[in-house]
């Protein structure tokens, strides 16, 4: 059973997206906290920007003395090399193939090309650069050349 159980904060562009950010919130924070940010974006009239904000699972961090708070995975060290719980780490990049994977198969117009993750997690591994390990398909419109 995943401890992903709940669904990210989407915020809809005026037209129909064509890219979409999945932002991951920091340690002990929540999928609101990048909210205010999104409209400071100045994005060209040519994306339309679809917004996942997903929120970490309630988890014992041992680094916190053990305190239950939003992570995405448990630090267990970081003397003298950040230890992660790998299972944990593992699950995120699960869960955060899953909301790309959505977002690729909701709309033809949005393609893994056209899809951004981005995170304040510090150190490795994490969980957005494992997630992006999984081969994706690949647009099928031509590249433009600038």
């Amino acid at each position: 059973m995943s401890a992903f159980n709940t669904s990210p904060l989407v915020i809809e562009p005026a037209t129909t997206a064509n890219a979409c950010l999945i932002w991951l919130h920091g340690l002990g924070a929540d999928r609101f906290d990048f909210e205010p940010l999104l409209s400071s974006l100045q994005l060209p009239a040519t994306i339309a920007l679809r917004c996942l904000l997903p929120q970490a699972p309630e988890r014992a961090v041992t680094i916190n003395g053990g305190w239950v708070m939003p992570a995405w995975y448990d630090i267990v060290s970081v003397s003298p090399e950040r230890e992660v719980a790998q299972a944990d780490v593992a699950e995120c990049a699960v869960y955060i193939q899953q909301l790309v994977d959505e977002q690729i198969a909701r709309e033809t117009l949005i393609y893994s090309s056209a899809a951004l993750l981005a995170g304040t997690i510090a150190g490795s591994p994490s969980p957005e650069s494992a997630a992006c390990k999984k081969p994706f398909p690949k647009p099928n419109m031509p590249a433009r050349k600038s």
